[in-house]
């Protein structure tokens, strides 16, 4: 078996891959491919930014709330040190940089930062804490509702502070991730393949507790079964 190091390649952006997804039309397993998910660096995977690139997108003021994260010109930020870091101010800023290494799509980014404290408020007070579904569909609704951001957005969030909502750690569901599900080469996914919608709340539950169960049984850890289907999934025939 290849392993994970040799091949993997790290993208510059989770939402601004330019390749077009697969589509398969075969199945197989993907306990097959257990090995090969146990030894992807989950901590390790990084993104590049340019402090430049930053500050042209959010214009002089607004980029002195991200500016403290920048220690260079261009900086690398992994998984591993967001989830380290104790600031929460800081975690949701390196979040979004790590998220959107190129400042991301029109205002979305700005509208987070310019209510950057009242969110701070809000995932700070449910860090590390497990949800029921009542709770996590009003945290959710605040968030898109109060912050104008989107599944892509507070699902990264969710993840890096650590929320679990029926004792299920919360992962990334961004576009990628959906795209990856409906075009699954894995019987794992072949009940729900072509019917995941990333604006569903449902779907983010269900999503969640397909990856925790089956990270389970293939004894890996869930954000690194969601990394395989994010990348591997779709960008390699298996």
């Amino acid at each position: 078996m290849t392993s994970a190091k040799s091949i993997y390649k790290r993208p510059t952006s989770r939402n601004n891959l330019n390749t077009a997804p697969a589509k398969w039309n075969y199945m197989s397993d993907i306990k097959t491919y257990k090995k090969l998910i146990r030894e992807i660096p989950i901590k390790k995977q990084s993104m590049h930014a340019r402090k430049d690139v930053w500050r042209t997108r959010l214009g002089h003021s607004l980029f002195k709330v991200v500016e403290p994260v920048f220690s260079e010109d261009e900086i690398t930020i992994t998984r591993g040190e967001i989830l380290k870091e104790k600031n929460s101010r800081l975690k949701i800023v390196k979040t979004l940089v790590w998220g959107y290494p190129k400042g991301g799509r029109g205002n979305n980014i700005k509208s987070v930062l310019k209510d950057l404290e009242k969110l701070r408020e809000k995932l700070s007070r449910h860090k590390g804490k497990n949800l029921t579904e009542t709770e996590a569909k009003e945290l959710i609704n605040k968030l898109e509702k109060v912050n104008k951001m989107g599944p892509s957005t507070w699902s990264k969030l969710l993840y890096f502070f650590e929320i679990s909502i029926y004792s299920h750690r919360c992962q990334i569901f961004d576009k990628r991730v959906e795209q990856s599900l409906n075009a699954s080469q894995f019987r794992d996914f072949n009940k729900e393949k072509g019917k995941w919608n990333q604006k569903k709340v449902n779907d983010f539950f269900k999503y969640i507790e397909k990856l925790d169960d089956l990270s389970k049984n293939l004894r890996v850890a869930p954000e690194q079964l969601e990394n395989f289907l994010f990348y591997y999934n779709l960008y390699f025939k298996l």
